[in-house]
């Protein structure tokens, strides 16, 4: 298989590299408690045998899992490649900021209350933008339900549907703007035995957005198929971009992309706080990439798991030989 482009005037996507592929891994509010929304990452990597550090801070604790916990931030013996945000909102600002001047560069924050929430939450989700922006840190979320990485067994992620069981190897990776939708995705394709890698929950995208993800899947070594869960479009040139590289790469992208009547619409905006956009435009933008539009689960795995064999048509010259003419227009 040839290389991956890489151009230099794309290098933001590499930057999120410490997000998927951290050595190290901070969890701000880690509980000794699995089941806990901080103390599930902790509990997954210990499990799936994480090769990296793990630093539990909770003020309260001298352990946390078993492992040595740290009372701050500051308190880290260094400075983290990826930091879990796992507290209240009224205290999430500041961690992130903590974070900053120890010197992390990237950050998941599982955090609600924001953005998808009030005016209120809102302006809150632009002071942490700015906050994430004046340290240069990569910030996923906030109110995202995170991410996995079975390769190298990183799980910053609180969702529960490894009860169903691991990931199996595969070469398919999810990007979705739902945290549940996205593990939805990885549990029907578990249920087919099909593998997903890698999953990338946005949220409310404050800094990262869905375009990142996409971008830095597209020359991701381990990704040849992208899954995406869409329910409106964020920093436009940087999706036009991902979705550009992905075409040259090579790797298909089969999309669900939500919210085309006002109404849904409406339900994107009070989900991930999302503006859907207009539809016909987005279409226009898909079809120009070559971007396959799923309108199910079940379609956005068929053609994810047909794509993962890596056999193309050079060009549009298929035909179709049918004793159903019904079947040949359904096909066409």
């Amino acid at each position: 298989m040839s290389a991956a482009v890489v151009p230099s005037g794309l290098s933001g996507f590499a930057s999120l590299d410490p997000l998927v592929r951290p050595r190290s891994v901070a969890v701000i509010g880690a509980s000794d408690e699995p089941a806990r929304i901080g103390g599930r990452p902790i509990a997954y990597m210990k499990e799936r045998g994480f090769a990296g550090a793990i630093y539990p801070v909770n003020p309260k604790r001298a352990t946390v899992q078993g492992l040595q916990a740290y009372p701050s931030i500051d308190a880290l013996p260094e400075a983290p490649d990826v930091a879990i945000i796992a507290v209240p909102a009224a205290l999430a600002i500041a961690a992130l900021d903590d974070l900053g001047r120890k010197g992390c560069r990237a950050v998941i924050c599982f955090t609600a209350g924001f953005a998808e929430m009030d005016d209120a939450g809102a302006l809150a989700q632009v002071e942490m933008t700015a906050v994430a922006r004046k340290h240069g840190i990569r910030l996923l979320g906030p109110n995202c339900l995170g991410v996995f990485n079975d390769a190298i067994r990183f799980y910053g992620t609180f969702t529960a549907s490894f009860e169903k069981g691991w990931p199996v190897p595969g070469r398919i990776g999810i990007a979705s703007q739902s945290g549940a939708y996205g593990t939805h995705i990885f549990s029907a394709a578990l249920d087919r035995g099909i593998g997903t890698q890698v999953c990338i929950t946005t949220g409310n995208e404050a800094e990262v957005a869905l375009g990142d993800v996409l971008g830095w899947m597209a020359q991701a070594p381990e990704v040849d198929v992208i899954c995406a869960y869409a329910e409106g479009i964020r920093e436009s040139e940087q999706f036009i971009a991902a979705l550009d590289l992905a075409r040259r790469n090579r790797k298909p992208i089969v999309m669900m992309k939500v919210g085309r009547s006002q109404l849904g619409g409406a339900a994107a905006k009070s989900h991930t706080a999302s503006i859907a956009g207009d539809d016909a435009v987005t279409q226009a933008v898909l079809d120009e990439y070559g971007v396959v539009r799923a309108r199910t689960t079940e379609e956005m795995l068929d053609i994810a798991y047909a794509a993962t064999r890596r056999i193309y048509p050079a060009k549009n010259t298929l035909g179709v030989l049918t004793v159903s003419g019904g079947a040949g227009v359904l096909i066409s």
